[in-house]
This record gives C-alpha cells, sequence and structure tokens, in this order.
C-alpha cells in the first residue's frame, strides 16, 4: 500500500484471500486498495461489510473500524493518497468515526 501501487495491492490482496481466506489483515487493506483506484462503491461496501466486526489479531484493536481508522492515518501520514481521493478518504473517516461513536 505504501508503494501506491493499489492495483498492484489489490491484485496481491484478492489472490492472498484465495489462497488463505481467514488471514484477518487481507480484509484490512482491501477496503483502501479498492478506495484509492477510485472504486468507491466497492470499497465503502467493505467498509461497511467489515467495520463492525471483532479484530482478534491484535488486542489494539477492538473491531476492523479501528484498524481501517489507524491504516488511513497511516497512508495519509506517509503521503500515498492521491490529491483526488483525499475527499473521499475523509467521508470514509467520517464513516467509521461514526460508527464508533454508536
Amino acid at each position: 500500500m505504501l508503494t501506491g501501487d493499489f492495483a498492484g495491492c489489490e491484485t496481491s490482496i484478492r489472490r492472498g484471500i484465495e489462497l488463505v481466506p481467514e488471514h484477518p489483515y487481507f480484509y484490512t487493506n482491501l477496503p483502501p486498495a479498492l478506495l484509492l483506484q477510485g472504486k468507491e462503491k466497492a470499497a465503502i461496501q467493505e467498509y461497511k461489510k467489515w467495520k463492525d466486526k471483532p479484530f482478534t489479531p491484535d488486542e489494539n484493536y477492538a473491531n476492523y473500524d479501528a484498524v481501517f481508522l489507524s491504516d488511513l492515518a497511516e497512508l495519509e501520514k506517509e503521503g500515498v493518497i492521491p490529491a483526488a481521493y483525499k475527499d473521499k478518504v475523509a467521508e470514509v473517516i467520517q464513516l467509521l468515526q461514526d460508527s464508533k461513536s454508536k
């Protein structure tokens, strides 16, 4: 993800899901890989599907939404979010934060 090759990342993630579907980190990386290619509808669908589910591999995160927020912050910090998608990323962040406050 940090290379900015979001299409390549999506391809790798989807292949990983085929091989090891229970690996949770594939599902944390797929939505931003989609979003940052402009596949907003598919990305939002994935974010909504996973955001409220417990994330058990790392005790620092209760649910997937916390992982998503952390990952988006890291992508922003590293400067790999294309300018054209910054507004969409902000909308996703709002969606995830709204779900945490409920």
